[in-house]
């Protein structure tokens, strides 16, 4: 399994790399991820967001994306007042989400 960046795990970044999301190994363990973002967030925040959603999904990972329109970095507020997050949440189980 390859880092999202590329390079084998516990490899160094390189200077472009430095500040992009990091999650490691993806679809090791077969654990979901969902990612939220604002799209008025910084412009670098936003490409990395959507970069890391297509790796995963290009990786096969249980990922989720949401983007939230003319929100800036505090999106997280809009992310605990969705229902749905709460229901999935619940959902999820390492034991149930194994490969």
């Amino acid at each position: 399994m390859r880092h999202l960046q590329g390079r084998p795990r516990g490899g160094e970044p390189s200077e472009p790399e430095r500040g992009l999301p990091c999650i490691g190994d993806v679809g090791r363990d077969g654990l979901p991820i969902w990612n939220f973002c604002g799209d008025k967030d910084r412009e670098g925040t936003v490409k990395a967001s959507r970069d890391m959603q297509g790796a995963l999904t290009k990786a096969g990972a249980n990922s989720k994306y949401t983007e939230y329109p003319g929100v800036g970095h505090n999106c997280w507020d809009d992310a605990y007042r969705t229902d749905a997050l709460y229901t999935w949440l619940l959902e999820q189980a390492r034991s149930k989400n194994k490969k």
